[in-house]
């Protein structure tokens, strides 16, 4: 009895620490800049990265040093301040998206999925 108690109590032991060492790693391993968001739905994780557009091709973007592809039904929309000082979000196309322009992304991995223009700060 003793040694079946031993074990249960182990084992929990172990499980507590593997999660500690998970929530450790996650935290540690974000290296995203300004107001990044990860989200988990299922197995696949986004992330939000801000800053402006460094270079832009056909099929993706030079976003900080990095090389972002275009998934195939990206959302491209822009947000517009108007004379009131209220906000609103404004349907834009890939047309829209220049070097120097500012930006939010949604990526998993080096694929975006959708696209924020924030035509206001220009």
């Amino acid at each position: 009895m003793l040694i079946i108690n031993n074990s249960i109590r182990i084992k929990k032991i172990i499980r507590v620490i593997i999660l500690m060492l998970i929530v450790v790693s996650l935290k540690t391993n974000d290296t995203s800049f300004a107001r990044s968001t990860t989200k988990s739905f299922g197995r696949s994780f986004h992330k939000y990265y801000t800053g402006v557009v460094q270079g832009i091709s056909k099929d993706g973007i030079v976003f900080n040093n990095q090389q972002y592809i275009f998934a195939q039904n990206i959302k491209i929309a822009a947000h517009e301040k108007n004379n009131n000082g209220n906000f609103r979000e404004v349907a834009a196309r890939s047309n829209d998206i220049a070097v120097g322009a500012h930006v939010i992304i949604k990526v998993v991995g080096t694929s975006i999925y959708e696209i924020i223009i924030e035509r206001w700060k220009q």
